[in-house]
């Protein structure tokens, strides 16, 4: 009985052990015929390829034709032949696993298990609040722990899905840990900027997520309070508060309140002051809408909101008359009339505040137009020492956008033969990205480049027109389009960003300090905007900046990656 015993667990172990791989690298596979270079260049790459999940593996045991040759005692001259044959069959190739989602084609995450993942498991902390650092790539790996030396700016070029935004977070992670541990060195304050608030409010939900599961709750709370709360400059932002994630938007309107005199009439708190019906022009192209990917959170809203109607419209039908507790509903009438009176009046009351205050701004905007001396009129006419145009007195809803610009100011500035000859799109993308958003046009006290700059500027840089077609063509509709934007009393985005740029140029950046800056998507930025960077950062040497010319969203945007280099 003993011997069955001992020949069956000898036959196990030999199964296991045909079953047992050994992992391969990538230069001991096989290379098909025609693809010695590839094999070269596997080869050089083997180093960094060890550091991957293994692909081929082969029987543990056989480890070599010869070694296999030898064990068998020798072979015929036909079954050498057919060794690489048999050799080939012997290799088992394995993939990544996968997402089982049908609509989803992403590799499964792999995790370290650390101290705070350990952690975060014990105290069962919920997976859709919490995250972890994932395993990476070697290449990623490398990007996010790059130091230039000497020190530079780095910018990152990829195709979509390629983890350029996964590169730009973990490097803003890691820099804030390394702070975090180390309760000696000085805090960082690094800002994160993107045109999509979508993607804004992806990334920024992504750190989150990674903080919550390294601080205390207590510490957390107080630390998602600081960077919930709205502010209007970069002057009142505490330590705490960073890294901020901003739309394009946001960050240049914080910029503007740090200036000495401001684009943006402003508050005594830094806000900017509106009328309530000075809201911001529709946005066609969504770059400041936010859309609700997290399904799951968003379900669960509407199930909440549906549970508080039902519950309201269950307790109106419990106090109605005739259910036989008329006492209990006279009761439940009367403290619930003493309520509303309560609210009545508190609703008054704010009602009342919200009235003075809007008294108040319309007091103070009409003091400024006033002083442009009388209406639209005398405010286009006042080029003074504050700035161009509505510089200090512009609304939020007089921007021109390229809806407006080709729906409402397009046949006012051309004539029907200048519309035959060129599209409103490419005058616009000559007007952003060329004539008032490129380096030279910024830094200009005109705001703009003058005619003879413009012309000489190449054919490379600026590939939409000729010299000829600029000079007689774009070059008088960009003159009517400045004048008609003055008379409209109207601002387009280039106004404010060079405003800003020129108001740094004397007074300089007086703002909370900003080490590090990020920008997403790079592509759907104006030369002019990367260039205020680098006089808001405190050492130039530290943006980082990634995109894909191939994934421009933003209109009027003539972007090339050497323009900046």
């Amino acid at each position: 009985m003993i011997g069955l015993v001992h020949a069956s667990f000898r036959r196990t172990l030999a199964t296991r052990e045909r079953l047992r791989l050994q992992p391969i690298l990538h230069h001991e596979t096989s290379t098909p015929p025609g693809c010695a270079g590839r094999a070269a260049v596997n080869a050089a790459a083997a180093c960094r390829t060890a550091q991957r999940l293994p692909r081929h593996y082969r029987e543990a045991g056989k480890t070599s034709e010869g070694d296999s040759a030898a064990f068998n005692g020798g072979k015929t001259r036909g079954s050498q032949q057919n060794a690489p044959q048999k050799q080939a069959s012997d290799l088992r190739e394995h993939f990544p696993p996968a997402s089982w989602a049908v609509d989803t084609y992403t590799l499964m995450k792999f995790y370290n298990l650390d101290s705070v993942l350990v952690t975060a498991v014990l105290h069962g902390l919920e997976a859709a609040k919490v995250d972890f650092p994932f395993k990476l790539s070697p290449e990623e790996y490398d990007i996010i722990k790059l130091v230039p030396k000497p020190p530079s700016s780095i910018i990152l070029l990829g195709r979509s899905g390629t983890g350029k935004t996964t590169c730009a977070v973990y490097r803003l992670w890691g820099n804030w840990l390394r702070h975090y541990t180390n309760p000696g060195l000085d805090p960082v304050h690094a800002v994160f900027v993107t045109a999509s608030a979508t993607l804004r409010e992806r990334v920024a939900l992504a750190f989150r997520r990674l903080q919550s599961a390294v601080l205390p709750p207590a510490d957390f709370a107080r630390v998602m309070a600081m960077a919930s709360a709205t502010y209007h400059t970069f002057r009142d932002v505490p330590s705490e508060a960073f890294p901020l994630f901003l739309s394009s938007r946001a960050y240049l309107r914080m910029l503007d309140g740090t200036t000495g005199r401001p684009f943006f009439p402003r508050q005594p708190n830094g806000a900017i002051l509106q009328l309530p019906n000075d809201g911001e022009e529709l946005d066609p192209d969504g770059a400041a809408l936010v859309v609700a990917l997290d399904e799951d959170v968003s379900d669960d809203d509407e199930e909440a909101d549906a549970a508080g109607g039902a519950g309201a419209n269950q307790g109106g039908a419990d106090g109605a008359p005739g259910t036989g507790d008329a006492g209990g509903a006279g009761a439940d009438a009367s403290a619930g009339a003493a309520d509303g009176l309560v609210a009545l009046e508190e609703e008054v009351e704010a009602a009342a505040a919200v009235a003075a205050a809007v008294a108040a701004r319309a007091g103070a905007l009409a003091d400024l137009e006033g002083g442009a001396g009388g209406g639209i009129e005398g405010l286009a006419a006042a080029v003074d020492d504050y700035g161009l145009g509505v510089a200090g007195r512009a609304r939020l809803n007089r921007e021109v956008t390229y809806q407006y610009f080709v729906n409402s100011m397009w046949k006012k500035i051309t004539s029907p033969e200048q519309r035959e000859s060129v599209a409103p799109g490419l005058v616009y993308q000559e007007i952003m990205s060329y004539l008032k958003g490129s380096a030279e046009a910024i830094a200009s006290p005109m705001g703009h480049l003058s005619l003879s700059a413009y012309l000489t500027l190449g054919r490379k840089r600026a590939p939409n027109f000729s010299e000829e077609v600029r000079k007689k063509l774009v070059w008088p509709i960009f003159e009517r389009y400045e004048r008609l934007k003055r008379q409209e009393w109207r601002y387009d985005l280039l106004d404010l960003v060079g405003h800003i740029y020129r108001e740094m140029a004397v007074t300089s950046y007086s703002g909370t300090p900003i080490h590090a800056l990020y920008r997403d998507e790079v592509q759907d930025f104006t030369q002019g905007e990367l260039l205020l960077d680098i006089a808001v950062a405190a050492d130039p040497n530290t943006l980082f900046y990634c995109g894909d010319t191939a994934q421009t969203i933003a209109r009027g945007i003539g972007f090339r990656f050497t323009d900046i280099c």
